[in-house]
């Protein structure tokens, strides 16, 4: 795990590794453990092991050859690494190289607002981030330079063909910059539910009272949101000022809007009498948040493949005006000029 990426998630996991290792030998400290019998209990209906978990060594059940001594999460002896596979599924996302990427998608040119925007509104579907630019006013020379009786018109029929399929190109960028903000929220909000549940269950080892009743002892307790609703938030890309900062915010945008009353959940770590239990409610846990990340991506790119196919779809246009031929080729000067 790198640290670099994930700091706080890095030392917690750390911080987990360090009371693993404890409590799997009790042998070389004083704290949990426990002393399970030698002899099995034969009552009917199914035998029965005694076992008594105890928050600190005891001298006397230590001495007492009827009782061994176990780890207090010896389910966990032969795997702990266990406990670590979900935590790493959503760590080592570099931020840089994301930023880097949002930057070349956002950069709009038709797009992008000039100190005079078109003077006619062109209507384009399923488009978001619509014509701004002034290009098509400032291409009025071009089109006198282009002399062309014999087609007067070919000039505009370029100029249009081309600013819309800019337009849809751009817009096909964005969707795909929209959703690398979505998608980084998901991983940053993975990450910061299995920090705050992996330092709960620290402190769990840390407060656990074997001998609290039900409902008492130490339990760990927030609130967070379910990540199937991030990608389904608006998300605006900004076309100018690139830099982490922009991306950053994007981020942070879209998690704010995702924490919505009715999208929230909570996350638990529950007092058990046995430190075991509560060891497998936390990997229970961090495994859901690791395949809830993952249903929330796998579905972000679905609506990422379905939205592209529809610009696509808009994109397409006629070449020759009077046909019924449709093309997605890049509109080119020489194809609009009579030979």
């Amino acid at each position: 795990m790198d640290s670099r990426t994930d700091p706080e998630l890095s030392t917690a996991v750390a911080e987990l590794s360090s009371w693993l290792n404890y409590l799997l030998d009790p042998t070389t400290n004083d704290g949990p453990r426990i002393y399970r019998s030698t002899q099995t209990m034969r009552e009917a209906p199914n035998p029965a092991t005694i076992e008594d978990e105890r928050a600190h060594r005891d001298p006397y059940l230590d001495q007492n050859r009827e009782f061994e001594t176990v780890s207090a999460i010896e389910d966990y002896r032969d795997r702990p690494a266990d406990l670590f596979l979900s935590a790493e599924a959503v760590t080592g996302i570099d931020d840089a190289t994301l930023d880097a990427t949002y930057a070349k998608l956002a950069k709009g040119c038709f797009t992008y607002a000039s100190s005079r925007p078109p003077s006619v509104e062109v209507p384009y579907e399923r488009v978001t981030y619509p014509e701004m630019n002034s290009a098509r006013n400032d291409w009025s020379e071009m089109r006198k330079q282009w002399n062309d009786p014999r087609d007067p018109f070919a000039a505009y029929a370029f100029e249009n063909d081309f600013i819309r399929y800019q337009i849809y190109t751009e817009n096909c960028c964005f969707v795909v910059a929209e959703c690398l903000g979505k998608y980084r929220a998901i991983f940053r909000k993975a990450a910061e539910d299995i920090t705050a549940l992996t330092r709960g269950l620290t402190e769990s080892f840390l407060n656990h009272r074997p001998d609290a009743s039900t409902g008492g002892g130490f339990a760990f307790n927030f609130t967070s949101i379910l990540l199937m609703g991030i990608g389904s938030v608006a998300a605006t890309v900004v076309t100018q000022g690139m830099s982490m900062v922009v991306f950053a915010t994007l981020v942070a945008d879209v998690i704010k809007q995702a924490s919505v009353e009715g999208n929230r959940i909570p996350l638990n770590l529950d007092h058990h009498v046995h430190l075991r239990d509560v060891v497998r409610q936390y990997s229970d846990a961090v495994k859901k948040i690791e395949q809830d990340a993952t249903d929330a991506v796998r579905q972000l790119i679905d609506d990422m493949r379905h939205r592209l196919q529809e610009l696509r779809d808009g994109r397409e246009y006629r070449q020759v005006v009077g046909t019924t031929e449709f093309t997605r080729i890049v509109p080119h000067y020489r194809n609009y000029l009579k030979v």
